[in-house]
């Protein structure tokens, strides 16, 4: 689904695909990283944890 979400966003003209690290996910953070890092997204945790998100992943296209 990954590939078919990239190839989208390449045939119709975007830029950028991002998203937020959800604290859902941080018992298995590092499954997670390596999932998003094997598609090439950059992966940046923020210093200020609220109650949802503590980072976001980001692919420049």
């Amino acid at each position: 689904m990954m590939q078919k979400l990239i190839s989208y966003a390449k045939e119709n003209g975007y830029k950028t695909i991002y998203g937020h690290l959800s604290t859902v996910d941080l018992d298995h953070k590092n499954r997670l990283y390596h999932f998003y890092e094997k598609f090439g997204f950059e992966i940046t945790e923020t210093e200020e944890q609220n109650s949802n998100f503590y980072g976001k992943i980001t692919l420049n296209l």
